[in-house]
């Protein structure tokens, strides 16, 4: 008889082992150990960095050639971590391109090239038409133009100040952090009504004549998606308090407006991913029944569009005519609207709004700008004096150099933000505990992360050296991921409460059957 209670008792204690025991490897989430996705080594370590090459081209034609300024301002780039190297300007891409006044056109892929080299190019002018020693023409990309008179080739402080000149424009990081927009980014075109009907063709009119170039472009910062919508029958007019029965001071509006415009503008966008890290940019065109136009109170004027913080640009649309009929929008329409889309594009990026703004930026404390007239300026330096024309972006919104710029900034806060969000999930998550539980779905993001901060401290991938395009993707997957890890609704950590609160649901789950065991199992080494 005891020999039966034993034999039973063991089979017993065995199923119930194995029965909690599986119990157990559920309730805490399985084996899922972070303790090897830490990072803590490369906080010593430098991530592999972005690399900018310049070359400096001259004119080897006529007897003053600039080939000595040239090779004195790649020395002094180079001496500033910017390989560059003097070439002839013949062999620049686009030497058959390059006009007299010194215009080219770029391809958009150079331009979007993280890794293409920047562009000095250098031409002797015996006869200028310019006042001045020299004259330089920052085109829409990656290139300059110096066109140099017979004063600036004899000057000693020529190369000095040329090389001031492109490191201010190419290489200074001094607005930069260049955003403080999250990895996904949703571009939102709305047009909106108050009671007429409005259609718009948004790929025609929009996106392929604008902002095909920026999509691309953010599209090296950001994962980008394009959304639209239109909205007949809105009446935004109706939440909005008016000022001599046409105008709207942003000043005096009650909620009820921001959040109409909040409802109107909101996404709801079908994605496996986490809505924490999406940023979104709104522009709303609004036809209302009158014409109404945003009054600026800072600048005591009146405007078609406003830029709200976290919203996007909201702009009043002419309603032409009182008929009532359907309201078209219109690529006239769209081209006097870009001007204000492209402005709050650049401030997000922490980008001058204006191009004597980017002028004054890039230039020295002692030098003065005077503007000539709309992309034209006259520089007065202690030594020399030099006009400056400024192209149109190249990229509509940026310029070529201003791409590289953001892509540099973006994968220094990138990768930081990836290395400090998987160390604080690490962190908690290594020790695992009755009550900790680490997902699968955390578990695979963070072994993503972690593997995207590998290469780009190791600088290769699949044996291949990176390139800057590949070094911002990987440190963008890796903040993406970290996010994720972060945000995930499955995994918790353990608390003050948590134990006491494991240990009685404990007990109750295994009180019915591991009471009865226990006292049989007293009673048994008792007798015997």
């Amino acid at each position: 008889m005891r020999e039966q209670r034993r034999l039973l008792l063991l089979y017993f204690g065995a199923a119930l082992a194995l029965f909690y025991s599986a119990y157990y490897y559920v309730v805490r989430g399985g084996r899922l150990s972070l303790s090897r996705y830490s990072v803590d080594r490369y906080f010593q370590q430098s991530p592999t960095p972005f690399v900018h090459r310049c070359h400096v081209y001259y004119d080897s034609a006529g007897s003053a050639s600039p080939r000595q300024i040239a090779v004195a301002v790649a020395e002094k780039l180079s001496s500033g971590d910017v390989p560059s190297e003097a070439r002839r300007i013949e062999d620049y891409k686009y030497f058959r391109h390059l006009s007299d006044e010194g215009t080219v056109t770029e391809s958009l892929n150079d331009l979007l090239d993280l890794s293409s080299p920047f562009s000095v190019l250098l031409r002797h002018n015996p006869n200028p038409a310019f006042e001045g020693d020299f004259e330089v023409v920052v085109n829409g990309g990656k290139s300059l133009v110096f066109s140099l008179a017979d004063t600036a080739v004899n000057s000693p402080h020529v190369a000095d100040k040329i090389h001031d000149v492109v490191r201010g424009l190419f290489f200074k990081y001094g607005t930069m952090p260049s955003t403080h927009m999250t990895p996904v980014l949703d571009l939102n075109f709305l047009l909106t009504s108050d009671d007429r009907k409005v259609s718009w063709n948004v790929r025609d009119d929009i996106v392929t004549p604008y902002f095909h170039a920026i999509v691309n472009a953010m599209s090296l910062f950001y994962d980008v998606s394009l959304h639209s919508r239109v909205i007949s029958g809105a009446n935004l007019t109706g939440t909005m308090k008016l000022r001599e029965e046409r105008l709207v001071d942003l000043q005096e509006q009650e909620v009820e407006m921001f959040h109409a415009l909040e409802r109107v503008t909101s996404l709801e966008v079908a994605t496996r991913d986490s809505s924490i890290y999406r940023h979104s940019i709104a522009f709303l065109c609004h036809l209302p029944h009158r014409a109404l136009r945003f009054y600026d109170r800072a600048l005591r004027r009146e405007t078609d569009s406003v830029m709200i913080k976290g919203l996007g640009v909201v702009s009043f649309l002419d309603p032409k005519s009182d008929d009532g009929g359907a309201y078209r929008l219109t690529p006239g329409d769209i081209a006097a609207l870009m001007g204000s889309w492209v402005t709050h594009i650049r401030k997000l990026h922490n980008l001058p709004s204006s191009l004597t703004e980017t002028l004054a930026d890039a230039l020295q404390n002692e030098d003065v700008v005077t503007v000539v007239e709309d992309g034209h300026y006259s520089v007065v330096s202690p030594h020399l004096t030099f006009g400056v024309r400024m192209l149109p972006p190249g990229v509509v919104a940026f310029y070529g150099f201003e791409v590289t710029k953001i892509a540099a900034s973006l994968y220094r806060l990138y990768l930081k933000g990836a290395m400090d969000n998987l160390q604080k999930v690490v962190k908690q998550l290594s020790r695992i505990s009755f009550m900790t539980r680490v997902s699968e779905a955390a578990a695979h993001n963070a072994k993503e992360c972690h593997a995207a901060i590998s290469c780009v401290f190791s600088g290769r991938r699949d044996g291949k050296p990176l390139s800057n395009v590949e070094a911002l993707a990987l440190a963008r997957t890796a903040f993406k991921q970290s996010l994720e890890a972060m945000g995930d609704d499955e995994t918790y950590a353990k608390n003050v409460v948590s134990v006491e609160h494991g240990f009685a649901a404990l007990l109750c789950d295994t009180f019915s059957s591991v009471f009865p065991m226990a006292v049989n199992t007293i009673k048994h080494v008792l007798n015997k």
